[in-house]
């Protein structure tokens, strides 16, 4: 959950602030994933679980631009972030350990560390933005 609200409070105060160009949430995660996979062992072994994270992060850039195009506050796209990018890394990430380590884990487990995730995530970022609108530029 920590590591959720390391990757989402900035991105979600970004968005709030700031148009998201295409991508920025991939390099994001994708720098994340490398920075702590060399930490296991001090040294690179997480291959899968970087992939698993740039995929998500694609999928995030992908759902965060429709997002855009609809017309949604910053607010909104804000929230959108929180809610989205824990549920694409940790649905990626799962599934990548899963299968490079042979580790299995309950379906209820899986599904609630991915919900929890998220909804600390966005119930954060509502606390954080509460009362404060942001100049438009």
């Amino acid at each position: 959950m920590l590591t959720s609200l390391v990757v989402v409070a900035p991105l979600a105060y970004l968005a709030r602030t700031w148009k998201l160009p295409f991508g920025a949430t991939t390099v994001f995660l994708t720098a994340h994933a490398v920075l702590a996979s060399t930490l296991v062992d001090f040294g690179f072994t997480g291959g899968r679980v970087v992939l698993a994270a740039a995929v998500a992060g694609l999928a995030a850039d992908a759902a965060l631009y429709g997002v855009r195009r609809a017309g949604a506050s910053r607010r909104a796209q804000s929230l959108a972030a929180a809610g989205i990018v824990p549920v694409l890394l940790w649905s990626g990430v799962l599934a990548a350990v899963q299968l490079s380590y042979g580790i299995r884990w309950s379906a209820e487990l899986v599904g609630g560390v991915v919900a929890v995730s998220a909804l600390v995530s966005v119930l954060v970022v509502l606390l954080g933005q509460s009362g404060r609108t942001p100049a438009t530029p």
